[in-house]
């Protein structure tokens, strides 16, 4: 017995050469593409492609219909219409394909088959369902790119540019522009469609789609590059931020410490450094190099110091100490501690001596703190203290570590 050989289907993959909010120049490239053999498969489109099956060139018209109802997670074939709708539109001598975006894409053979729809202004009212979620997804995209870093994260987004990296923050800039850009070209081209609809303008299933082809295929992929690149600098900024490799203990480093410690506070006392043995979290020491930042160093140190008299000066001093690039950049960076303080619960605002420095701000958050900020270094410590025999003022070590930085 003979088997027969099963003929696979052929498929190829093509970049869209408009939006997939543009309904009329989507419906015409699809056309355009069934006249030279490649008919929009079942599968669709899939990250940014569409999948199309070999075949002999034939006339084949597509219309894409507006998707009204609201979306759901994790429903099954929430992006297909009802068993219904597709009978009905089959009877219309109209088959059910895929979907794009916020459309169902329908195809038909038939050369005398009625439209889906006849009336211009019933197409407009079911677009308009697709209008509003745009508008809706333009308001959210404006929320989460403009006003969650500045309601939530307060605005204070140096210091994150300046501890995940320079390129990370000009390419979230241009990015945020580019994806509200997106989302306004989306709705306005959806709303001017609605007004043609609405005044009896039947669509153009003809439109020149090669207009802008080359453009918007460049800018689709260009747009897709640096996505893909703004996520790699995220994971190589945060995997740096978190590695190990550059956190050395006190007595193991051997470079220069620009400012002042704990022996500084005391500097005729016998220093002793405490072995508190909580995973290497005390008596090391950090540094990274940022473009905005050169110079970053975070430090903390554990320590006793004997005085005369039976005194000790015993505690932890915490330090995050930057040598910015310009002046400006330790301003921000010292305005942003400043805001993060001041947001905490349990932070009070304290009044001591002028320091002598550009910026200064001493506050108390559970535990003494300063903000310091001269020229191009800025600095934010806190010194905690547990002698029960002596306790340094802060006013003093405040002052000991402003004329380290001078």
């Amino acid at each position: 017995m003979k088997i027969k050989n099963l003929q696979r289907k052929k498929y190829t993959y093509r970049l869209p050469p408009c939006p997939n909010y543009d309904v009329e120049g989507t419906e015409s490239w699809l056309s355009d593409m069934a006249k030279k053999g490649f008919l929009l498969s079942r599968d669709g489109f899939f990250a940014g492609l569409a999948i199309f099956e070999k075949a002999k060139p034939c006339t084949i018209r597509y219309r894409l219909e507006p998707i009204s109802k609201k979306s759901r997670i994790l429903i099954e074939n929430e992006n297909e219409p009802t068993d219904e709708v597709i009978a009905l539109n089959e009877s219309y001598g109209w088959s059910y394909i895929a979907s794009r975006g916020q459309f169902y894409i329908y195809a038909s053979s038939q050369l005398h088959a009625r439209e889906l729809n006849t009336d211009p202004a019933v197409q407009a009212i079911a677009l308009n369902m697709v209008k509003k979620k745009e508008r809706t997804n333009m308001i959210i995209c404006f929320f989460w790119l403009m006003l969650y870093p500045i309601l939530f994260l307060r605005g204070n987004l140096m210091l994150l540019a300046v501890h995940i990296g320079a390129w990370w923050a000009l390419l979230s800039v241009l990015l945020f522009f580019w994806i509200l850009w997106r989302s306004c070209a989306r709705f306005l081209y959806l709303k001017k469609l609605k007004k043609r609809l609405t005044f009896g303008e039947m669509p153009n299933h003809k439109k020149d789609w090669k207009r802008h082809a080359r453009t918007h295929q460049s800018l689709e992929v260009v747009f897709h590059l640096l996505i893909f690149t703004w996520l790699v600098l995220v994971f190589a900024g945060w995997s740096n931020e978190n590695t190990a490799a550059n956190v050395q203990s006190l007595n193991d480093y051997k470079g220069p410490i620009p400012f002042a410690t704990m022996r500084d506070f005391a500097p005729n006392g016998t220093y002793h450094q405490n072995d508190l043995n909580l995973n290497n979290r005390y008596n090391v020491i950090k540094t990274r190099s940022r473009w905005l930042s050169p110079t970053m160093i975070t430090f903390r140190e554990n320590a006793t110091i004997k005085l005369d008299g039976n005194k000790a000066i015993t505690g932890g001093l915490l330090i995050n100490y930057y040598d910015a690039r310009s002046p400006w950049i330790a301003r921000e960076i010292a305005r942003e501690y400043v805001v993060e303080a001041k947001h905490s619960k349990n932070c009070t605002i304290q009044q001591i001596q002028d320091l002598g420095i550009d910026f200064s701000v001493t506050y108390t958050e559970i535990f003494p703190a300063v903000i310091i900020q001269q020229g191009n270094k800025v600095m934010q410590a806190t010194f905690y203290q547990t002698s029960p025999s002596y306790t340094l003022e802060l006013d003093e070590w405040a002052q000991i570590l402003a004329d380290s930085i001078k």
